[in-house]
Protein backbone atom coordinates (compact mmCIF):
# COMPACT_ATOMS: atom_id res chain seq x y z
CA UNK A 1 0.00 0.00 0.00
CA UNK A 2 1.45 3.45 -1.16
CA UNK A 3 -0.08 5.45 1.48
CA UNK A 4 -0.92 5.00 5.00
CA UNK A 5 -4.24 4.81 5.51
CA UNK A 6 -5.73 6.61 9.17
CA UNK A 7 -6.46 2.84 10.37
CA UNK A 8 -2.29 2.18 9.79
CA UNK A 9 -1.20 5.32 11.44
CA UNK A 10 -3.53 4.34 14.60
CA UNK A 11 -2.34 0.99 15.02
CA UNK A 12 1.63 1.61 14.32
CA UNK A 13 1.25 4.92 17.17
CA UNK A 14 -0.74 2.42 19.61
CA UNK A 15 2.17 -0.04 18.93
CA UNK A 16 5.71 2.48 18.70
CA UNK A 17 4.21 5.24 21.36
CA UNK A 18 1.30 3.19 23.75
CA UNK A 19 3.81 -0.22 24.02
CA UNK A 20 0.01 -2.15 22.92
CA UNK A 21 0.75 -4.73 20.25
CA UNK A 22 -1.40 -4.51 17.31
CA UNK A 23 -3.54 -7.81 17.85
CA UNK A 24 -4.08 -6.31 21.36
CA UNK A 25 -4.98 -3.10 20.17
CA UNK A 26 -7.38 -4.90 17.48
CA UNK A 27 -8.77 -7.40 20.39
CA UNK A 28 -9.81 -4.02 22.36
CA UNK A 29 -10.99 -2.25 19.17
CA UNK A 30 -12.99 -4.18 17.37
CA UNK A 31 -16.60 -5.50 17.89
CA UNK A 32 -17.61 -9.08 18.89
CA UNK A 33 -21.42 -8.33 17.00
CA UNK A 34 -21.39 -11.50 14.59
CA UNK A 35 -20.92 -10.33 10.84
CA UNK A 36 -22.37 -11.37 7.76
CA UNK A 37 -20.95 -14.75 7.63
CA UNK A 38 -21.24 -15.93 11.44
CA UNK A 39 -18.11 -14.13 12.59
CA UNK A 40 -17.18 -10.83 14.24
CA UNK A 41 -14.49 -8.78 12.93
CA UNK A 42 -12.79 -9.25 16.63
CA UNK A 43 -12.61 -13.57 15.70
CA UNK A 44 -10.75 -12.95 12.47
CA UNK A 45 -8.53 -10.80 13.22
CA UNK A 46 -7.58 -12.74 16.27
CA UNK A 47 -8.03 -16.13 13.76
CA UNK A 48 -5.53 -14.97 11.03
CA UNK A 49 -2.80 -12.90 11.01
CA UNK A 50 -3.14 -11.56 7.07
CA UNK A 51 -6.34 -10.81 7.78
CA UNK A 52 -5.96 -8.24 10.86
CA UNK A 53 -3.03 -6.66 8.61
CA UNK A 54 -4.50 -6.34 5.52
CA UNK A 55 -8.42 -5.84 6.32
CA UNK A 56 -8.21 -3.63 9.46
CA UNK A 57 -4.72 -1.90 9.74
CA UNK A 58 -4.78 -0.89 6.12
CA UNK A 59 -8.84 -0.82 6.17
CA UNK A 60 -10.04 2.61 3.99
CA UNK A 61 -11.74 5.34 5.58
CA UNK A 62 -15.31 3.95 5.47
CA UNK A 63 -14.47 0.46 5.11
CA UNK A 64 -16.61 -0.56 8.52
CA UNK A 65 -18.59 1.19 10.28
CA UNK A 66 -19.46 2.42 14.15
CA UNK A 67 -21.27 -1.68 15.10
CA UNK A 68 -18.05 -3.24 13.59
CA UNK A 69 -15.52 -1.47 16.77
CA UNK A 70 -16.29 -1.87 20.65
CA UNK A 71 -17.35 1.66 22.43
CA UNK A 72 -14.86 3.90 21.83
CA UNK A 73 -15.12 5.15 25.02
CA UNK A 74 -14.48 2.11 26.62
CA UNK A 75 -11.81 1.12 24.40
CA UNK A 76 -10.19 4.48 25.38
CA UNK A 77 -10.04 4.06 28.81
CA UNK A 78 -8.44 0.68 28.01
CA UNK A 79 -5.88 2.18 26.21
CA UNK A 80 -5.44 4.81 28.09
CA UNK A 81 -4.59 2.94 31.30
CA UNK A 82 -2.41 0.45 29.57
CA UNK A 83 -0.55 3.29 27.91
CA UNK A 84 0.39 4.78 31.22
CA UNK A 85 1.03 0.96 32.56
CA UNK A 86 4.01 1.00 29.54
CA UNK A 87 5.36 4.67 30.16
CA UNK A 88 5.39 4.64 33.92
CA UNK A 89 3.12 6.55 35.85
CA UNK A 90 4.89 9.61 36.73
CA UNK A 91 4.18 12.07 34.29
CA UNK A 92 2.72 9.27 31.99
CA UNK A 93 -0.93 11.57 31.48
CA UNK A 94 0.82 14.63 30.27
CA UNK A 95 3.13 13.08 28.03
CA UNK A 96 0.21 11.16 26.46
CA UNK A 97 -2.03 14.03 26.32
CA UNK A 98 1.61 16.12 24.41
CA UNK A 99 2.01 12.77 21.94
CA UNK A 100 -1.73 13.39 20.97
CA UNK A 101 -2.00 17.17 20.77
CA UNK A 102 1.24 17.44 19.03
CA UNK A 103 3.32 14.69 18.09
CA UNK A 104 0.97 12.50 15.91
CA UNK A 105 -1.68 14.94 15.20
CA UNK A 106 0.28 15.56 11.73
CA UNK A 107 0.47 11.97 10.40
CA UNK A 108 -3.38 12.04 11.38
CA UNK A 109 -4.34 14.65 9.40
CA UNK A 110 -1.98 13.73 6.40
CA UNK A 111 -3.23 10.13 6.23
CA UNK A 112 -7.26 11.66 6.07
CA UNK A 113 -6.36 14.27 4.00
CA UNK A 114 -4.70 11.16 1.51
CA UNK A 115 -7.88 9.55 1.40
CA UNK A 116 -10.15 12.96 1.05
CA UNK A 117 -10.97 12.96 4.39
CA UNK A 118 -10.49 16.72 5.79
CA UNK A 119 -7.54 15.90 8.14
CA UNK A 120 -7.60 19.98 9.43
CA UNK A 121 -11.28 18.83 11.23
CA UNK A 122 -9.19 15.97 13.33
CA UNK A 123 -6.80 18.74 13.83
CA UNK A 124 -9.52 21.27 15.12
CA UNK A 125 -11.04 18.92 17.31
CA UNK A 126 -7.56 17.82 18.84
CA UNK A 127 -6.97 21.95 19.63
CA UNK A 128 -10.13 21.94 21.27
CA UNK A 129 -9.99 18.60 23.62
CA UNK A 130 -6.88 20.83 24.55
CA UNK A 131 -8.70 23.14 26.05
CA UNK A 132 -11.96 21.53 27.12
CA UNK A 133 -12.84 22.28 30.53
CA UNK A 134 -12.31 18.84 32.53
CA UNK A 135 -11.55 18.01 35.99
CA UNK A 136 -7.82 16.76 35.27
CA UNK A 137 -5.17 15.46 33.01
CA UNK A 138 -6.65 11.82 33.27
CA UNK A 139 -9.83 12.69 31.96
CA UNK A 140 -7.94 15.05 29.03
CA UNK A 141 -5.65 11.90 28.08
CA UNK A 142 -8.63 9.44 27.91
CA UNK A 143 -10.79 12.02 25.55
CA UNK A 144 -7.54 12.93 23.51
CA UNK A 145 -6.97 8.90 23.16
CA UNK A 146 -10.72 8.35 21.92
CA UNK A 147 -10.13 10.77 19.37
CA UNK A 148 -7.32 9.46 17.39
CA UNK A 149 -8.72 5.92 17.93
CA UNK A 150 -12.41 6.65 16.89
CA UNK A 151 -10.80 8.99 14.24
CA UNK A 152 -8.41 5.98 13.30
CA UNK A 153 -11.37 3.49 13.26
CA UNK A 154 -13.66 5.22 11.27
CA UNK A 155 -11.54 7.08 8.94
CA UNK A 156 -14.52 10.03 9.46
CA UNK A 157 -13.25 12.81 11.84
CA UNK A 158 -16.43 14.85 12.22
CA UNK A 159 -18.16 11.83 13.13
CA UNK A 160 -15.35 10.99 16.01
CA UNK A 161 -15.51 14.33 16.80
CA UNK A 162 -19.39 14.14 17.72
CA UNK A 163 -18.87 10.86 19.68
CA UNK A 164 -16.24 12.67 21.97
CA UNK A 165 -18.09 15.45 22.53
CA UNK A 166 -20.56 13.43 23.48
CA UNK A 167 -18.97 11.19 25.98
CA UNK A 168 -17.36 14.46 27.52
CA UNK A 169 -20.69 16.17 28.33
CA UNK A 170 -22.65 12.78 29.73
CA UNK A 171 -19.56 11.38 31.41
CA UNK A 172 -17.11 13.97 32.07
CA UNK A 173 -18.90 17.30 32.34
CA UNK A 174 -16.39 18.45 29.66
CA UNK A 175 -17.39 19.68 26.39
CA UNK A 176 -15.83 21.35 23.06
CA UNK A 177 -16.20 24.91 23.19
CA UNK A 178 -15.23 27.90 21.02
CA UNK A 179 -12.52 29.66 22.65
CA UNK A 180 -13.46 33.65 23.37
CA UNK A 181 -10.64 35.00 25.15
CA UNK A 182 -8.61 35.81 22.25
CA UNK A 183 -6.81 39.22 20.81
CA UNK A 184 -6.69 38.99 17.09
CA UNK A 185 -4.65 41.09 14.60
CA UNK A 186 -6.72 44.55 13.54
CA UNK A 187 -7.95 43.67 10.13
CA UNK A 188 -6.82 45.33 7.20
CA UNK A 189 -8.56 45.68 3.63
CA UNK A 190 -7.92 45.66 -0.91
CA UNK A 191 -9.87 44.12 -4.99
CA UNK A 192 -14.28 44.14 -8.37
CA UNK A 193 -18.43 42.14 -8.44
CA UNK A 194 -19.14 38.87 -10.53
CA UNK A 195 -21.38 36.02 -10.38
CA UNK A 196 -18.73 33.91 -9.22
CA UNK A 197 -16.11 34.07 -6.17
CA UNK A 198 -13.77 32.95 -4.24
CA UNK A 199 -12.04 33.39 -0.85
CA UNK A 200 -8.15 33.85 0.26
CA UNK A 201 -7.19 33.80 3.49
CA UNK A 202 -5.70 36.59 5.06
CA UNK A 203 -3.02 36.79 7.99
CA UNK A 204 -1.86 40.15 9.38
CA UNK A 205 -2.64 41.72 5.24
CA UNK A 206 -0.69 39.08 3.91
CA UNK A 207 -3.40 36.88 1.40
CA UNK A 208 -2.34 32.33 1.68
CA UNK A 209 -1.80 31.84 -2.21
CA UNK A 210 -4.65 28.82 -1.51
CA UNK A 211 -8.02 30.01 -3.20
CA UNK A 212 -11.59 28.79 -1.99
CA UNK A 213 -13.68 28.83 -5.02
CA UNK A 214 -17.50 29.43 -3.15
CA UNK A 215 -20.38 26.95 -4.28
CA UNK A 216 -23.37 28.98 -5.29
CA UNK A 217 -25.72 26.60 -3.70
CA UNK A 218 -23.76 27.24 0.00
CA UNK A 219 -20.44 26.98 0.92
CA UNK A 220 -20.02 26.92 5.30
CA UNK A 221 -17.15 27.96 7.04
CA UNK A 222 -16.60 26.50 10.50
CA UNK A 223 -14.04 24.42 12.51
CA UNK A 224 -15.73 21.05 11.84
CA UNK A 225 -17.77 22.18 8.51
CA UNK A 226 -16.78 19.21 6.36
CA UNK A 227 -19.03 19.59 3.30
CA UNK A 228 -17.01 19.38 -0.24
CA UNK A 229 -16.59 23.06 -0.42
CA UNK A 230 -17.04 23.94 3.11
CA UNK A 231 -13.46 25.61 4.71
CA UNK A 232 -12.50 24.26 8.07
CA UNK A 233 -8.76 26.04 7.83
CA UNK A 234 -9.86 28.13 10.61
CA UNK A 235 -8.59 29.37 14.51
CA UNK A 236 -9.55 27.96 17.82
CA UNK A 237 -12.13 30.72 18.04
CA UNK A 238 -14.08 30.21 15.23
CA UNK A 239 -17.65 28.24 15.97
CA UNK A 240 -18.42 24.51 14.64
CA UNK A 241 -20.46 25.94 12.20
CA UNK A 242 -19.99 29.68 12.05
CA UNK A 243 -21.17 31.24 9.24
CA UNK A 244 -22.76 30.37 5.55
CA UNK A 245 -22.09 32.02 2.10
CA UNK A 246 -24.44 31.50 -0.98
CA UNK A 247 -25.22 33.24 -4.57
CA UNK A 248 -29.00 34.40 -5.31
CA UNK A 249 -30.26 35.81 -8.06
CA UNK A 250 -26.50 37.00 -9.43
CA UNK A 251 -25.64 38.39 -5.60
CA UNK A 252 -23.57 36.74 -3.06
CA UNK A 253 -24.41 36.35 0.64
CA UNK A 254 -23.34 35.58 4.02
CA UNK A 255 -25.28 34.98 7.05
CA UNK A 256 -24.32 33.75 10.97
CA UNK A 257 -24.75 30.42 12.32
CA UNK A 258 -25.36 31.20 16.04
CA UNK A 259 -21.54 31.50 16.47
CA UNK A 260 -19.66 32.41 19.64
CA UNK A 261 -17.44 35.18 18.42
CA UNK A 262 -19.48 36.74 15.65
CA UNK A 263 -18.38 38.06 11.96
CA UNK A 264 -17.89 41.49 10.48
CA UNK A 265 -17.49 42.67 7.53
CA UNK A 266 -14.86 45.14 6.08
CA UNK A 267 -15.32 46.98 3.37
CA UNK A 268 -12.90 48.37 0.39
CA UNK A 269 -13.76 52.05 2.00
CA UNK A 270 -12.71 51.29 5.23
CA UNK A 271 -16.40 50.82 6.65
CA UNK A 272 -17.31 47.62 9.06
CA UNK A 273 -20.66 46.24 9.17
CA UNK A 274 -21.64 43.38 11.87
CA UNK A 275 -23.06 40.47 10.09
CA UNK A 276 -23.45 38.65 13.48
CA UNK A 277 -22.08 39.74 16.85
CA UNK A 278 -20.80 37.90 19.77
CA UNK A 279 -22.90 35.46 21.55
CA UNK A 280 -22.63 37.67 24.41
CA UNK A 281 -23.18 41.19 22.67
CA UNK A 282 -26.67 39.76 21.35
CA UNK A 283 -30.06 40.97 21.50
CA UNK A 284 -32.28 38.63 23.47
CA UNK A 285 -34.60 39.22 20.04
CA UNK A 286 -31.49 38.90 17.65
CA UNK A 287 -32.14 37.21 14.57
CA UNK A 288 -29.44 36.28 11.52
CA UNK A 289 -29.97 38.56 8.71
CA UNK A 290 -28.40 38.10 4.88
CA UNK A 291 -25.08 40.31 4.07
CA UNK A 292 -24.53 41.10 0.51
CA UNK A 293 -20.68 40.08 0.24
CA UNK A 294 -18.50 41.95 -2.79
CA UNK A 295 -14.98 41.58 -4.03
CA UNK A 296 -12.70 43.27 -1.81
CA UNK A 297 -14.54 43.06 1.34
CA UNK A 298 -12.72 41.30 4.39
CA UNK A 299 -14.82 38.44 5.80
CA UNK A 300 -13.40 38.59 10.02
CA UNK A 301 -14.58 35.06 12.22
CA UNK A 302 -13.64 35.85 15.38
CA UNK A 303 -10.34 37.73 16.21
CA UNK A 304 -8.08 35.51 14.13
CA UNK A 305 -9.35 34.27 11.10
CA UNK A 306 -9.78 36.65 8.10
CA UNK A 307 -10.89 36.07 4.22
CA UNK A 308 -10.53 38.23 1.55
CA UNK A 309 -13.38 38.10 -1.01
CA UNK A 310 -12.70 37.89 -4.98
CA UNK A 311 -14.70 37.71 -7.98
CA UNK A 312 -14.08 36.84 -11.47
CA UNK A 313 -13.23 33.20 -11.44
CA UNK A 314 -14.68 30.77 -13.43
CA UNK A 315 -17.23 28.02 -11.83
Amino acid sequence: MDKATPSRVMYNDLKSFGGIKIGSAAEILLSDRPRAGGRSLRERAAATASFLTREVCDAEPGKYGERDFADFSTAALTITSRMIDHLGDAGARERICRHYREEVVGQMRDALDAYGCKGTLYANAVERAATMTLANEKDRASVLVMLFVATGCLGHPYRAFKLVDDFARAKLSGYFHTKTDVDGPAPVASAPKDTSMALVRERNGVGDSRFYQLDPSGTEIGAFSDGPSDISEVELDVSAPHLRIWREDGRWYCEGLGSTNGTIIISTDKSASVVEPPARERPRDWRPEPHEIFSGDLICLGAHTCFRVFGGFAG
